[in-house]
């Protein structure tokens, strides 16, 4: 009696073993395509959002100096450097500094530099010690500055990654431009 009663309690056959192992890996392999692409997804925006982030800040630093700056300088034929007249300092004190702005094709960066004397475009070795703002960049165009006396224009592209790249374009007018000052030209 006890016997019959266990009968249909035997385990599982080995071909059912076989096939709930085969379902399981199943659900694992479709579970963890989605993963692997959820990381991959996750990785492309993140590098995305660092190109956005970093060509945003870059336009904005160099757009906050330009509307302070009496005078904006993009030197001829290059494009690729920039010098301006800014004034810096709080309510009180004024400071009038001088700051220039350099992009590198080869390095694909733009660095910056201020002095309280005139900025002369940096040769490969003067180049290396300026402060870098921006990497991976790329001009949209065939420039990256554009303008005249009065403002500054800017489009490049930021690398980001796998991505397409960001492309920021921007433009900043000087509040106060009261032409060249032989102090930073």
């Amino acid at each position: 009696m006890i016997r019959r009663r266990f009968a249909s309690d035997e385990g599982m056959t080995l071909i059912e073993l076989v096939v709930a192992s085969l379902l399981g890996l199943l659900i694992l392999t479709i579970a963890g395509g989605f993963i692997i692409n959820g990381l991959r997804g996750q990785h492309s925006v993140s590098n995305l959002t660092d190109a956005t982030n970093s060509g945003q800040l870059t336009a904005t630093a160099i757009q906050t100096d330009i509307r302070n700056a009496s005078a904006v300088k993009v030197v001829p034929g290059t494009n690729q450097f920039v010098t301006a007249r800014v004034a810096r300092g709080g309510n009180t004190t004024v400071v009038w500094k001088c700051v220039a702005w350099y992009y590198s094709a080869t390095a694909k960066e733009i660095r910056f530099k201020t002095s309280t004397s005139a900025i002369s475009s940096p040769s490969t070795t003067e180049f290396k010690n300026w402060t870098i703002i921006a990497t991976g960049i790329e001009p949209v165009g065939g420039k990256v500055f554009d303008g005249d006396i009065k403002h500054l224009d800017m489009t490049f592209s930021v690398a980001a990654g796998t991505a397409d790249p960001v492309v920021i374009s921007s433009s900043a007018y000087s509040r106060n431009p009261s032409g060249e000052h032989s102090q930073c030209f």
